[in-house]
C-alpha cells in the first residue's frame, strides 16, 4: 500500500511537501523503514530535499587522484556540486577550476526517470578511465569564509552546445579534481556531492550462533551510526542511507559485514522487500520492525519451500553450446567475431555455427603487400 501511494504521490510532484507527509502518514505502513524511505524519496521528488538532511559526500568512496585534490570512483558518478574548503581565506575563485574527466557523456546518458532496457543501453559507454581527457567544467563559484561552492551551469549551454534536451546541471564522470595555475598549499578538503540526500534508518542482523566477537561493519555510500547488541547473536544497527529517486544511480547504500573469516555485502534498500537471508555465512539482515532470530526466519523460509539462489544454480542443468544458443534471441542477420593478434594484419573468422574460417583478410594483405603477404599460401 505504500508504494502505490508513494507512485501516486510522486506523479503529483507540484504539490507541498505538508501532503506527501500527510499521504505517507496515512497510509498502513508499520515498517519504519519503509514509511523513512518513502518520505525521504518523496519529498526529494517534490524539490524539498533540504528537509531531509546533508547532501551525500562521495569523495570519501573513491580513491585518492595520484597528484592529490581529486578523486577516482569505481563506477561513474552524478556530481552536483564540488565544496573547496581552505585552512585561511581562499584564493580568488577565477583562479580555481573543476575538472572532469570525459569519454562519451553528455552525447551518452543514462535517463534519470526510468530503468533502461538491454536495447537502450547495449553499446553505450558509462565512463572509461583511461580513454577520454580532462575537461574544465563551466561553473559559477560561491565564497562563504574559507570555502569555495561550485555550481555546474547546464553542460549543453558552453561546454556542449550541440547537445539539444539535456541542460545538465551536473557532470556524469569517473574522475573529479580541483585544479588553479598556483599551488593551492592552503586546501584542506575538496567534497564531492551528488543529487542524494542522507536519511536516518536502522536495521537488525542476528546470527546462527552467539557472537564470540562483534561484527565489523562498513558502510559504502553512507555513514554507520551506533551498533547495539541486542541478544546473544543480535544487532541493532543505525545508519544514513542515501535516498534518490534515480533509478540509475550508484549512490545505493552498502553495508558490509566482516565476521571471522567470512565477508559479505547487504544493499539497504532490499529490505523493502524483506529481510535477507544468508544462510551459507549463517546470518539474516532484517528491517528494524522485523523481531524475529535466525532460526525462525530460515524455519519459515524451510516450511514455504524457499532455496537459497546457490541451491536454485545448483540444480539447473549443466550449460551446453546448443542450450545457450537456442536461449538466444533470433539475429536479424548472421553474425561472425573477428580474431586477431594485436599488430598482425591478418584476420580470422568465426563464423555463428562455431567454424572457424582462416585467410579471411588475403585480399587486403596482396592490395597491400607486406613482409608476410608472400607466406599466406602456407
Amino acid at each position: 500500500m505504500a508504494r502505490n501511494r508513494l507512485e501516486t504521490l510522486l506523479q503529483r510532484s507540484n504539490q507541498s511537501s505538508n501532503i506527501a507527509a500527510e499521504m505517507i502518514h496515512r497510509c498502513n505502513v508499520t515498517n519504519r523503514l519503509t514509511l523513512a524511505l518513502a518520505l525521504a524519496a518523496a519529498l526529494v521528488a517534490l524539490g524539498h530535499a533540504p528537509l531531509l538532511g546533508a547532501q551525500l559526500d562521495v569523495g570519501p568512496f573513491a580513491t585518492p587522484l595520484p597528484e592529490g585534490q581529486g578523486f577516482v570512483w569505481d563506477d561513474p558518478r552524478e556530481i552536483h556540486w564540488v565544496v573547496a574548503r581552505f585552512k585561511g581565506p581562499p584564493p580568488p575563485p577565477e583562479r580555481l577550476r573543476v575538472e572532469y574527466w570525459g569519454s562519451r557523456w553528455p552525447q551518452q546518458h543514462l535517463p534519470k526517470d526510468r530503468e533502461p532496457g538491454g536495447g537502450d543501453v547495449g553499446w553505450m559507454e558509462l565512463g572509461n578511465w583511461y580513454n577520454g581527457g580532462w575537461r574544465v567544467a563551466d561553473t559559477t563559484a560561491e565564497v562563504e569564509g574559507n570555502t569555495v561552492t561550485f555550481s555546474f551551469r547546464p553542460v549543453n549551454a558552453k561546454e556542449f552546445p550541440g547537445v539539444t534536451n539535456y541542460p545538465a546541471r551536473f557532470r556524469h564522470t569517473l574522475k573529479l579534481r580541483l585544479a588553479s595555475d598556483r599551488p593551492l598549499a592552503d586546501l584542506e578538503q575538496v567534497q564531492a556531492l551528488t543529487d542524494s540526500r542522507l536519511a536516518d534508518g536502522a536495521f537488525r542482523f542476528a546470527g546462527r550462533k552467539p557472537f564470540t566477537e562483534l561484527p565489523r561493519l562498513e558502510v559504502f555510500n553512507g555513514r554507520l551510526g551506533s551498533v547495539e547488541r541486542t541478544g546473544p547473536s543480535e544487532l541493532r544497527i543505525k545508519l544514513q542511507f542515501a535516498v534518490n529517486s534515480d533509478p540509475n544511480t550508484f549512490d545505493r547504500t552498502l553495508v558490509t559485514f566482516h565476521q571471522g573469516k567470512d565477508t559479505f555485502t547487504a544493499k539497504f534498500d532490499d529490505l523493502l522487500d524483506g529481510p535477507l537471508l544468508l544462510p551459507m555465512y549463517g546470518a539474516v539482515v532484517l528491517p528494524e520492525s522485523d523481531a524475529r532470530d535466525y532460526a525462525t526466519v530460515t524455519a519459515e523460509a524451510l516450511a514455504r519451500g524457499r532455496k537459497t539462489l546457490y541451491d536454485q544454480v545448483a540444480e539447473l542443468p549443466e550449460q551446453s553450446w546448443r542450450d545457450a544458443w537456442d536461449g538466444m534471441p533470433p539475429k536479424k542477420s548472421r553474425i561472425c567475431f573477428i580474431l586477431g593478434l594485436d599488430g598482425g594484419r591478418q584476420r580470422f573468422r568465426l563464423n555463428s555455427d562455431g567454424s572457424v574460417y582462416f585467410r579471411w583478410n588475403d585480399e587486403y594483405m596482396e592490395h597491400a603487400p607486406g613482409q608476410e603477404t608472400p607466406r599466406l599460401a602456407l
